[in-house]
């Protein structure tokens, strides 16, 4: 981890003016877009599935999704928008004062990467498991996760997943 950090550190000094300014202003302007648009549409949530990220649809050639989906706010209320858009911001803008530009920039964008490659493969295994256990087994097989993080974030997916009426 070293390693990747001081690699991460050294492209960011060789490359000054990459990165996006203020990155985290346009995720948050985009958060309340999406809302906004969800809540005066007619489509409601039609406009959350259209940008939200579904393996599927991407499969189809629906390539916004890769990047679409940290539009989709994950709260229902306005005023849980609200705070969850300033808690963005502000948590956001003070790690690009720290790190710099390049590095947030860096970061933000290899946790969207990183998010994407986790979601296609429980797309492509969850129909091969039962339980959030044997799901939980399989990540930790193919990513440096330990067994309890894996399981306690898979079994909140999960329930999340029947509250949709998307898995029994």
């Amino acid at each position: 981890m070293n390693k990747l950090n001081r690699a991460i550190d050294r492209f960011c000094i060789l490359h000054p003016n990459f990165g996006i300014p203020n990155l985290m202003l346009y995720v948050v302007i985009g958060n309340v877009a999406v809302y906004l648009l969800a809540s005066f549409s007619s489509a409601g949530m039609g406009v959350y599935s259209l940008l939200a990220f579904h393996l599927s649809g991407l499969m189809h050639g629906q390539i916004w999704r890769l990047v679409s989906f940290i539009f989709v706010p994950n709260v229902g209320g306005t005023f849980a928008l609200l705070i969850s858009c300033y808690f963005y911001y502000w948590i956001g803008s003070v790690l690009e004062r720290q790190w710099g530009t390049a590095k947030f920039t860096v970061y933000y964008v290899s946790g969207m990467l990183l998010t994407t490659e986790t979601g296609a493969f429980i797309w492509e295994h969850i129909e091969e498991v039962s339980s959030a256990e044997e799901m939980a087994s399989l990540l930790t097989q193919e990513f440096e996760v330990s067994y309890e993080e894996a399981l306690a974030d898979v079994t909140a997916l999960f329930d999340n997943f029947k509250k949709a009426g998307w898995i029994e």
